[in-house]
């Protein structure tokens, strides 16, 4: 194959299937495209530009907004940020910013492990520059419109420079759901797209037009055919940014000295700041630390070990509320409402197992996609449903130290130059390196570290105010009467002692039970019951019948002891 040097490869690759079989397209000088599909061996060589192309359901593009220090930090803190966004571990992706939408910042979210994947194919098969783009991202786009790209059953939407989503299945005669929903909440947010551009992919041709209108409720128009094989060479947004390296021309250094003593200087002034700066944050930081500690000390006196004070104190202040007789926010009445609430979207035999311990609810769901599951989790977020946890920045300094050269004064003048000459190279280089370092580490200590550690120090204070004062509060009334038969004597009243099969005693107050076929409604109208009784739920787990609305239950009851 003759080579060109404006010559573009694009290497469709997908993170789930790995390599190395992968579907190419090479362009030269606007020629129409070559295509083909095979190993990456298979690829044509030495290419001007090489990309690849992760499939558009495979990129979250997500909103979010970020401190204007994290804009450019590493994936590691931006994965953090769309945290609540993703499926899994942020652990388990990679995230780069893309750049701003309005007020907010647009990342790009991979998977991690299957980018890996490919890189060390590329590498395998001697190609080491390339761009990572997105499909979505070479959609072509008018100013105001949505563009979608359409196989006839599903496709991808693009709705900005840097923002687009896969879509979920429809018709010809009905648009996907997921569409809909994009275009209600624009409307609701005042920015609704003009008109809507369908480009057809593969063998699809045009949806009913007029149909899709009616039920979007703005203008949309086909705008013909179109595959990711053959988009402009300038389409498309790098997803992996790579930094380039300095070069410095060594004719001029002599000359340049002057310059560099100056640079030294400043460079010198520049440490001096960074240095007193981080010390200062790293003083707040300990100072916010030894206060938290020092804080939940104070409000529970009788406490043996301190490891995560924050964390301490939200247990202890459950704990309290619970003798008390007051509701908390991480009880399972609350928490399966939050869950209802988000689950009417759902088909109604999804949800097969809840689960509940220690504040957490765990939801076992089937039968859905990926792209119902995101839409799930991302009303849980906008119901109020949140977990408590932190992100904790760790960044090491090591100091190091050159030993005293003792021979230098036996050496000759040849060896002296280059001792010299490696001496400041490597002086520079430490002296850059730590300079980066402490930088880093700095930016990491304000805008993620501290302000973290701020408003976790004002929610533990908050939080030991009320336990203090619950813990002043006289002791809830709690029933004498055994716990079991106190439960028993509930369950008849309710009428559900048929289906209640055994009640096991833990200890004077908790018990274990086990209800073979109970309604779901009666269910939950028990253990609001108990709560009047100063009993609550400590774990469950419940699942899901053959019949509709009958489910299976094994649960964990306490009441508050003395204090």
């Amino acid at each position: 194959m003759a080579e060109n040097t404006v010559s573009l490869l694009r290497i469709q690759c997908s993170l789930k299937a790995g390599p190395p079989r992968c579907r190419w397209a090479l362009s030269e000088n606007g020629r129409k495209p070559v295509h083909g599909e095979g190993t990456l061996a298979d690829l044509p060589r030495r290419a001007a530009r090489v990309q690849l192309v992760v499939p558009a359901v495979e990129v979250l593009l997500a909103r979010v907004n970020l401190p204007h220090g994290a804009k450019r930090r590493a994936s590691p803190v931006l994965t953090f940020a769309v945290e609540d966004q993703m499926l899994g571990e942020p652990e388990a992706h990679h995230a780069s910013w893309l750049g701003s939408a309005g007020d907010a910042d647009v990342l790009a979210v991979v998977d991690k492990k299957g980018l890996e994947r490919w890189r060390e194919a590329l590498v395998v098969a001697g190609i080491n520059g390339y761009e990572v783009q997105c499909e979505t991202l070479l959609l072509p786009r008018a100013a105001g419109e949505w563009s979608l790209a359409w196989d006839g059953r599903e496709g991808f939407l693009r709705t900005g420079e840097f923002e687009g989503a896969a879509t979920d299945s429809g018709a010809a005669q009905s648009p996907p759901l997921a569409l809909r929903l994009m275009v209600e909440t624009a409307a609701a947010n005042g920015a609704p797209p003009a008109a809507i551009a369908i480009y057809a992919t593969g063998t699809a041709g045009s949806p009913d037009i007029a149909a899709w209108q009616r039920e979007l409720g703005i203008p949309v128009r086909f705008a013909g055919t179109w595959d990711w094989r053959n988009a402009r060479p300038e389409a498309g947004v790098n997803l992996m940014h790579q930094r380039r390296s300095w070069r410095v021309s060594g004719d001029i250094a002599a000359r340049l000295r002057p310059a560099a003593w100056i640079a030294g200087a400043a460079l010198t002034l520049h440490a001096a700041a960074l240095l007193t700066d981080w010390t200062l944050l790293r003083s707040e930081q300990r100072a916010l630390r030894q206060q938290m500690e020092a804080r939940f000390r104070a409000a529970v006196p009788d406490a043996v070990a301190v490891v995560d004070p924050a964390l301490q104190m939200r247990r202890k202040l459950a704990d309290a509320r619970h003798v008390a007789g007051v509701a908390d926010g991480s009880d399972f009445l609350p928490m399966i409402e939050q869950a209802a609430a988000a689950l009417k979207e759902l088909p109604a035999s999804s949800l097969r197992v809840a689960s509940y311990e220690q504040g957490r609810l765990s939801l076992e769901l089937s039968g859905i996609d990926e792209m119902v599951a995101r839409r799930f989790v991302t009303r849980l977020r906008q119901g109020g449903a949140h977990r408590d946890g932190a992100l904790v920045m760790k960044t090491y300094l090591r100091a190091l130290q050159a030993p005293y050269v003792a021979f230098w004064q036996t050496r000759a003048r040849g060896e002296r130059l280059i001792i010299a000459t490696s001496a400041a190279v490597l002086t520079i280089g430490l002296c850059l390196w730590l300079v980066y370092a402490v930088d880093r580490s700095r930016m990491e200590l304000r805008t993620t570290v501290v302000p973290v550690l701020r408003e976790r120090a004002s929610l533990l204070e908050r939080q030991a105010a009320e336990y203090q004062r619950l813990r002043a509060m006289p002791a809830a009334t709690v029933s004498p009467t055994d716990i079991r038969a106190l439960v028993q004597a509930q369950a008849g009243a309710a009428g559900l002692s048929k289906a209640l099969q055994s009640v096991e005693v833990a200890d004077a107050d908790q018990v274990k039970i086990v209800f073979g076929a109970i309604a779901f409604a009666d269910w939950l109208n028990w253990v609001q019951n108990l709560e009047l009784q100063h009993i609550h739920l400590e774990a469950c787990r419940i699942e899901a019948l053959a019949a509709p609305g009958l489910v299976s239950v094994a649960a964990t009851l306490a009441r508050p002891g003395q204090r």
